[in-house]
């Protein structure tokens, strides 16, 4: 629809040391952000991604860009350091620069080690919630977990924020997402 205008996207992926290398094998949560970046890019929207293994390395696009060779030259790295996607990345971005004019939709791709992140980055709860005002895109963290009910208290505090936590069995499954996600938004 010409009339609505598409929110930018940022995407941040897990590259922590239980993410699979995309140079050495299929990795799902590359492939779906492949997917949603070029659709938000279809769509006029300008995209920032970041591989995040923290603590430890991270990289990412130099803010938010329209290029696709540089959205997939930070998607197809690799770090394998730490232990999850970094609360730091969201506190850098959002809180710490000036906000930006266009709304922003924050997708997190990652497992149930944000949690443990959360509570040990420096007002981490704090940093996923206000980043998420910021923004005022919206956000979804697309968590790979065994059962939700497992992790019901924090998943509600995410929730209580304004996070949609979508969550998966597989990293497989990502691919299904990533479409309904890029039609939806």
């Amino acid at each position: 629809d010409p009339e609505r205008e598409s929110p930018d996207l940022y995407l941040g992926i897990d590259c922590s040391g239980s993410m699979g290398n995309p140079r050495v094998q299929l990795s799902y949560p590359v492939l779906a952000g492949v997917i949603m970046c070029l659709s938000a890019l279809r769509a006029g929207a300008s995209a920032m991604a970041c591989l995040s293994g923290e603590p430890g390395e991270f990289s990412e696009t130099g803010g938010f860009v329209r290029s696709e060779k540089e959205l997939l030259r930070i998607l197809t790295g690799y770090h394998g350091t730490g232990y999850s996607y970094g609360a730091g990345r969201l506190d850098d971005t959002f809180i710490k620069k000036p906000a930006r004019d266009k709304d922003t939709h924050l997708l997190i791709i990652t497992d149930s080690d944000i949690f443990h992140m959360l509570d040990q980055y420096p007002d981490g709860w704090l940093v996923a919630e206000m980043a998420l005002e910021i923004a005022r895109g919206g956000g979804t963290m697309v968590l790979n977990i065994p059962s939700r009910d497992y992790y019901k208290d924090p998943i509600a505090r995410l929730e209580a924020m304004g996070w949609r936590i979508h969550t998966i069995a597989s990293w497989e499954d990502l691919v299904a997402f990533a479409r309904a996600f890029s039609r939806e938004t």
